[in-house]
């Protein structure tokens, strides 16, 4: 658990900005990059609860009967409710196979935390499917006078967290690059060749292909040379005799045989 709370944090850290109208602020659930993905859970109510709460949460979406707020947070004890993060307080942060949403500017703590308003980081695992439960993980309070950095850590497992959909695609990988090039190379030459050979020397039908003896005997060679390096040059006969499948190399060819025409002409 510790670890796990130490990656959050670092990523809550290091990429989470607070959302403001003066930095052009899109909500992520608007957003080309992470819109999709979102909105795919809109429509499912995500409830958890601990010793001492219950949580109710919408993605991208109010909780019913509360304006507004994305994560609320109701008390066992006494039935009273906080609003944790609001919907339009959205932040997200995205990998291969997790993401990161954090709701802020929810209801400000009375006395700890520096009266702060409250905020939820949701972490969404990579699973099959996507259940409506949610696993909550802490309620995080910072105690060191540095950062005063309180926030409730939830968990849930959806495929809409799958897939590489953070950014741009991935670039071309060299070997895709290089097949990429010999294409268009082959596909330039054919069409230049033809257009040369058919305007210039007036040629038509395969006459017009450029090196078309070549291309006729491409893959005869190409058979050639398979069968020249990966076929045994004898087989089992059904005979039980192992017979010389290439005459060419028979070793009757290399013994030393007198012509009787060699024989007349260098008769005395």
């Amino acid at each position: 658990m510790s670890s796990f709370r130490m990656i959050v944090v670092g990523l809550f850290l290091v990429f989470t900005v607070a959302p403001s109208a003066s930095s052009g602020y899109t909500n992520p659930c608007q957003s080309q990059q992470y819109g999709q993905r979102l909105k795919s859970l809109s429509n499912i109510v995500f409830k958890g609860e601990d010793k001492n709460y219950k949580f109710d949460i919408r993605i991208c979406h109010d909780v019913d009967k509360y304006a507004g707020a994305a994560i609320v947070q109701f008390d066992k004890k006494d039935s009273k409710n906080y609003t944790i993060g609001k919907t339009a307080n959205l932040t997200v942060k995205a990998g291969s196979n997790w993401m990161l949403l954090t709701y802020g500017d929810g209801d400000a703590y009375k006395s700890h935390c520096n009266k702060r308003p409250r905020k939820g980081l949701i972490m969404l695992t990579c699973a099959a499917g996507t259940s409506s439960t949610v696993k909550v993980l802490e309620e995080y309070r910072e105690t060191t006078p540095v950062t005063n950095d309180c926030y409730y850590l939830f968990e849930i497992a959806t495929g809409a967290s799958c897939g590489n959909d953070n950014g741009p695609p991935l670039p071309l990988s060299p070997g895709s690059i290089f097949v990429i090039v010999v294409i268009a190379l082959l596909a330039g030459f054919l069409v230049l060749g033809i257009l040369l050979k058919c305007l210039l020397y007036g040629a038509r039908g395969k006459e017009a292909v450029p090196c078309y003896d070549l291309w006729t005997t491409f893959f005869t060679l190409q058979a050639d040379g398979c069968d020249y390096m990966c076929r045994c040059k004898k087989s089992f006969t059904s005979t039980g005799d192992w017979e010389n499948r290439d005459n060419d190399y028979s070793p009757e060819l290399f013994q030393d045989k007198k012509s009787s025409a060699d024989d007349r002409l260098l008769s005395p």
